[in-house]
């Protein structure tokens, strides 16, 4: 998929690949902030692609700040697109981000605990 912009409607975001319970509001707010000073993330949007749909697997709060701020398509620059061949590939592909989350908020010893990672 070659294209200069991502439509936020074309994403889906409740396909069971959001692990966190809630959508943390200070980090929206931080997001929205830096998105209308025109800051580019170091991380990308990570993108699943599935027989022609794009699930997302890491950006939630990214996705929600842009969504907020009616920003309606993301630079596709923004996004990494991997393919996937099953439903159950794109949910696994939300795991090495989640514990990376955790982990770098230190809560390493939980993703150990939990998840054995």
């Amino acid at each position: 998929m070659t294209t200069s912009a991502i439509a936020i409607s074309s994403i889906i975001c409740s396909a069971g690949t959001q692990f966190r319970a809630f959508m943390d509001e200070d980090n929206v707010l931080d997001m929205m902030d830096l998105i209308e000073r025109g800051v580019s993330f170091k991380t990308p949007i990570r993108l699943a692609e599935l027989n022609g749909r794009l699930y997302l697997t890491d950006g939630f709060h990214r996705i929600e700040a842009y969504s907020r701020l009616s920003i309606l398509d993301i630079p596709a620059e923004q996004c990494m697109i991997v393919p996937a061949s099953s439903i159950e590939e794109v949910r696994v592909m939300v795991i090495p981000p989640f514990f990376g989350a955790l982990k770098s908020r230190g809560h390493a010893a939980c993703a150990k605990r939990c998840f054995g990672v």
